[in-house]
């Protein structure tokens, strides 16, 4: 499949002539739901669809396309785009779909910030979005699919004290959120994942995160079994635990995950 999707995003631009049948969004969303990979090149395609609309909504959700693909190889690279990208927006905050896009820019600076250990940073563009958030009628906006709103807010409150190493008090952050309000199985699924690993941090919680990183793992298995940092969790659970103690649970992750127990 992904051979598949590189091939399509390789070939076609917008506007120009195919003998592919169109299918619904609906079929689409179903089948892109946890597929990972080519996000530089699947940006690249954004902008250019964004050209062609012309709002500042989808300007700038390429931009934060763009910005999240980044990723880890340059944080500072991120952060840069994402804000420039956001103050673009101050002027049309009234938009509910431009207030969600730029609440998805600053939790984008805020975890560009939060794995450079800049705290300060991360939790300054963390309440922006809370903020922006708290002032939207829904609970989880439908712009862009990007599910911005209080409950996805939350979720990425959870990653980001997790990013920062707050070890168990991630596990009081993340009671009071509602993951399960947001239609997608990959936020659900780090969620739980990020939850897992925090929780691994201590003995007195392996078994909780276990069942953390299990229920992850139901979720959306395809990115989950493929998470270097859930990997990592998983192997060090194993390795502190006795082989004859390991759990069923446990031991199932490790063995799909490719993880000797």
């Amino acid at each position: 499949m992904i051979a598949d999707v590189e091939a399509a995003l390789s070939e076609y631009r917008l506007g120009e002539p195919s003998d592919v049948t169109p299918r619904s969004w609906p079929e689409l969303a179903s089948d892109l739901e946890d597929l990972q990979g080519l996000p530089q090149l699947a940006a690249f395609h954004a902008q250019t669809v964004a050209d062609a609309l012309r709002g500042p909504e989808w300007a700038d959700l390429a931009a934060w396309l763009r910005a999240h693909a980044l990723g880890g190889p340059d944080r500072p690279h991120q952060l840069r785009v994402s804000l420039r990208a956001a103050d673009a927006l101050q002027g049309e905050l009234d938009d509910p779909a431009v207030a969600q896009v730029y609440g998805m820019l600053h939790l984008n600076c805020a975890l560009a910030a939060a794995a450079t250990r800049d705290e300060g940073t991360a939790e300054a563009h963390l309440r922006e979005a809370e903020d922006v958030a708290a002032g939207l009628a829904d609970e989880v906006g439908t712009f862009g699919t990007l599910y911005f709103g209080r409950a996805n807010v939350g979720i990425w409150r959870v990653s980001l004290s997790t990013e920062l190493g707050h070890g168990g008090k991630v596990a009081e952050v993340a009671r009071h959120v509602q993951a399960a309000a947001v239609p997608s199985a990959a936020r659900q699924a780090m969620f739980y994942a990020d939850l897992g690993r925090a929780l691994a941090e201590s003995r007195k919680t392996q078994e909780a995160a276990t069942q953390a990183l299990r229920r992850a793992e139901s979720i959306a298995p395809q990115r989950i079994r493929t998470n270097s940092l859930v990997r990592a969790t998983v192997a060090g659970l194993a390795a502190r635990a006795k082989r004859d103690s390991v759990g069923r649970d446990l031991r199932g992750m490790a063995y799909r995950m490719g993880v000797p127990v």
